[in-house]
């Protein structure tokens, strides 16, 4: 379960709950806060850890610090870290809780979940905790780059303002072929391609950043 945290920890706690996590078989759970925010997000924190010690819940409860100020890059590292815990948990029910938290953060969590690709359910609360809704995640498309185009972005990052031609004998790779590529990356919105006179160079856009 991917869960952005603010200073209150019942929209957390609910869902363990609502979703009976622990309980039938072992499940992990990742709480994000904002890097270098409110020390209160903490301690909100700690109170689930204590709720899940108090009732022995078999719920391998995780942390993670975004970056909120690189909303893309944020992003990403959401997508990093839930990619860790699918391969180390195996395949399973992918869960997203929307409740309390910095509204840029439950935007990232959302992002870094689609990101992934895999099948899931987003659970959304009420403010008042009063009521909830479901809806699968297919609801929101999010389209995933190519094996290929995901290796071009990162070859780009690592090599930021070269041109077609440098970068083509940089990566082995014929100028044709990465042209082509690259203007499948630009038609996502995961690169920016900077002419200069005749030069033209490829940088990632900030929003590549979400697949790096």
């Amino acid at each position: 379960m991917a869960c952005p945290l603010g200073f209150d920890e019942r929209f957390a706690i609910r869902a363990v709950i609502q979703l009976r996590l622990g309980l039938r078989q072992p499940d992990a759970m990742i709480v994000f806060l904002p890097r270098n925010g409110d020390p209160r997000g903490r301690e909100a924190f700690e109170r689930i850890k204590r709720m899940v010690e108090n009732y022995s819940l078999s719920l391998n409860l995780g942390l993670e610090e975004i970056d909120v100020d690189d909303f893309w890059a944020g992003a990403g590292q959401v997508r990093r870290a839930l990619e860790g815990v699918l391969k180390e948990q195996g395949p399973s029910e992918l869960w997203t809780i929307i409740g309390g938290g910095m509204r840029i953060l439950l935007l990232q969590v959302l992002l870094g979940v689609l990101a992934l690709g895999e099948r899931g359910q987003v659970l959304v609360f009420r403010e008042d905790l009063k009521g909830s809704i479901t809806f699968s995640l297919d609801v929101l498309e999010l389209r995933r780059p190519s094996p290929d185009h995901i290796r071009l972005l990162k070859a780009i990052w690592e090599r930021p303002g070269l041109s077609l031609s440098e970068l083509s004998k940089e990566i082995s790779m014929p100028k044709a072929t990465l042209y082509k590529r690259i203007q499948d990356l630009a038609r996502l919105g995961l690169v920016d391609i900077k002419h200069e006179g005749r030069r033209m160079s490829i940088v990632v856009a900030p929003r590549g950043k979400l697949w790096l």
